[in-house]
């Protein structure tokens, strides 16, 4: 029957999409560095120097390598967990020569109910949405992103079959190609 045969399809879809995503997500790499109590870094995995745009960076203080309100959040961040161990997560700016965005993750290592450092994570963000669009490009289904105005900032190859269309669609009002 259409329904069975549906059901099928859409099984498949996912089956597929599932692993895509699981193969995109393992792509993803994370620098990580050890912190102590302090904020001084007494581990960083060579990703975390590739991100610092220098090394050694074992004891070196963490949060003077951000500025403003990034600085100000990673201590924040540092002291609440001080205070009440939990993960903090937020996007940064980092500076210095090869200033990125990155998202940052704070992770309280407590060891016989004792605070003993953080372990941070970063992820430059054009890697997030470099694997995110990876993923929406191997979709059989039709997706798009669009920012606040409602202008495509991406769509899959799927999206462009659809609608016919062999030329990219960002920068154009989702609603000049959908106007109902």
């Amino acid at each position: 029957s259409l329904h069975l045969l549906l059901s099928q399809t859409f099984a498949k879809v996912m089956e597929s999409t599932a692993t895509i995503y699981k193969h995109s997500v393992e792509e993803d790499l994370h620098a990580l560095c050890r912190v102590n109590p302090d904020g001084i870094i007494t581990f960083a995995h060579s990703a975390m120097a590739d991100l610092f745009g220098t090394a050694p960076l074992s004891g070196r203080p963490l949060a003077p390598s951000f500025a403003g309100e990034d600085r100000t959040f990673l201590i924040q961040a540092f002291q609440s967990a001080r205070e009440k161990p939990t993960a903090r997560e937020a996007q940064l700016k980092w500076i210095g020569s090869a200033s990125k965005r990155l998202w940052l993750t704070v992770q309280p290592m407590i060891l016989n109910g004792n605070l003993t450092g953080f372990y941070v994570t970063a992820t430059d963000a054009s890697l997030i949405v470099a694997r995110e669009e990876r993923f929406l490009d191997r979709l059989e289904l039709p997706a798009i992103k669009l920012d606040q105005d409602s202008v495509i900032t991406y769509a899959n190859p799927a999206t462009r079959l659809l609608i016919g269309a062999d030329t990219d669609l960002r920068g154009r009002s989702v609603f000049e190609i959908f106007p109902n």
